[in-house]
């Protein structure tokens, strides 16, 4: 199910033609859960947070979650690069835990 950047009262069109898609994991977080089960909940909720609201930001359409990837649709290729560049800009690897940098 998709979700609108605004939600269902004021949903927008979905992207249309050449639509560029965004897909997110984070990597080695099966390892990361086995490790530190309390300190990637609480890692994994920031890192949802930020990255929600930086694809409804820029206009974004969720279209899957699973576990800690997402899946979003934009209308412009760089439309899904800036919610990427700025969860980077957001959260880094320290902030989960068994990161060595």
């Amino acid at each position: 199910m998709l979700e609108s950047p605004k939600g269902p009262a004021e949903a927008r069109t979905l992207p249309t033609g050449t639509v560029a898609f965004l897909f997110t994991d984070i990597e080695g977080s099966t390892e990361r859960w086995e490790s530190h089960r309390a300190a990637m909940s609480a890692a994994v909720e920031q890192h949802d947070a930020v990255l929600q609201q930086a694809i409804q930001a820029h206009d974004g359409y969720i279209f899957k979650r699973m576990g800690d990837a997402f899946c979003a649709a934009f209308q412009t290729a760089p439309e899904a690069l800036r919610p990427r560049t700025k969860r980077s800009a957001r959260l880094s690897k320290k902030t989960l835990p068994g990161s060595a940098d």
